[in-house]
C-alpha cells in the first residue's frame, strides 16, 4: 500500500464519464479512501455551485467538502473554515469583458464572483441558469458587475473563434491574464496566479500534507501544473497527449473507471 494522504480529482472528463455521470465504482472507491482518513479533493474549472449538477453523481456530498474551483481562482476547505481567493482586479475584469463584447458582439459574456454573484451579458431563462447552479436571485446587472471584483470572466463562443478572442486579449494585456480556451466552446479569463497547482498547495499546507503524498487525476492542460506538483500523478486514458506526457502514470479512461483502477491496482488503497 502507498503512503497517499490525499486524492485530488478533476471533474469533467475525469470523475465524470462521457455521459456526464460519475460511475458508482469510482464514487465508492473515493468514498473508501475518505473512510480511511485520506483527504479527497476536487479540482475543477467549475464554480462551487456547479459541483454537482442534477444527475451527475449519487451520494456525492463528501466530495463537496474540499476543493479547488474556477481553475484555481478559489480554494475551500469547508471543515477547516478556510477559503482562498485569487480574483481579477476590477480594472482588468472590466476591460476584458468589454473587449470580448467588442471583438464578438454575439458572444455571451459572464462575470462571476464564485458564490457571491453572476452577471450575464445576454439574459438566460431559469432552466439554463440551473445549469450554472444558480437562480434569478443570484444575478446582478452586467453593468454593475463591471465595477466589482470577479473570480473570472467567461465567454461562450459566438461568431468569432475563441482562439482569436484569446489571442487578442493576451496580446493587449501581456502577463496580466491567465486564460483558458476549453474544448466545449467556451473560454475563461482568471488572474495569472490563479492555478490549480497554487490553490491546491495552499489547501494542502493548511493540513500539513506533503504534496509528495498526494495522488491527482486529470485530463486537460489546466491539470498539468497540479499533476507536476504531486507525487502520484495520473492522466486519464482519454486525456490530451500533453497531459499524458506530464503525468507519471496513465490510467484507464473516464468511461472505464480510471480513477478506481488507479486507486486499487496501482496505489493499493482499496
Amino acid at each position: 500500500m502507498s503512503d497517499v494522504a490525499a486524492v485530488v480529482v478533476d471533474i469533467d472528463d475525469t470523475l465524470l464519464n462521457s455521459r456526464g455521470r460519475a460511475s458508482s465504482r469510482t464514487v465508492e472507491a473515493l468514498r473508501a479512501c475518505a473512510a480511511k482518513g485520506i483527504g479527497v479533493y476536487v479540482a475543477t474549472a467549475r464554480t462551487e455551485r456547479m459541483v454537482f449538477r442534477d444527475g451527475e453523481i449519487e451520494d456525492g456530498a463528501f466530495l463537496k467538502r474540499r476543493g479547488v474551483y474556477v481553475s484555481g481562482a478559489v480554494a475551500r476547505d469547508e471543515d477547516l473554515g478556510v477559503v482562498f481567493e485569487w480574483p481579477l482586479p476590477v480594472d482588468v475584469s472590466s476591460v476584458v469583458a468589454r473587449r470580448m463584447v467588442e471583438i464578438d458582439p454575439d458572444m455571451q459574456v459572464i462575470l462571476q464572483r464564485h458564490r457571491d454573484f453572476h452577471a450575464f451579458k445576454k439574459p438566460l431563462d431559469e432552466k439554463r441558469l440551473r445549469l450554472w447552479g444558480i437562480g434569478p436571485e443570484d444575478l446582478i446587472p452586467f453593468d454593475e458587475a463591471l465595477s466589482r471584483v470577479c473570480s473570472r470572466v467567461v465567454g461562450i463562443e459566438g461568431r468569432v473563434p475563441l482562439s482569436r478572442v484569446n489571442d487578442e486579449l493576451m496580446r493587449e494585456s501581456p502577463g496580466a491574464l491567465g486564460s483558458l480556451v476549453a474544448r466545449a466552446g467556451w473560454m475563461q479569463v482568471t488572474a495569472p496566479e490563479a492555478t490549480k497547482a497554487a490553490a491546491l498547495s495552499a489547501l494542502l499546507a493548511k493540513r500539513d500534507i506533503d504534496a509528495a503524498r498526494v495522488a491527482a487525476f486529470g485530463d486537460d492542460t489546466t491539470d498539468i501544473g497540479m499533476l507536476s506538483l504531486v507525487g502520484y500523478s495520473f492522466a486519464m486514458g482519454n486525456a490530451r497527449d500533453e497531459v499524458k506526457a506530464a503525468a507519471r502514470h496513465v490510467t484507464a479512461s473516464n468511461d472505464d473507471d480510471g480513477i478506481a483502477v488507479a486507486l486499487g491496482d496501482v496505489l493499493g488503497l482499496l
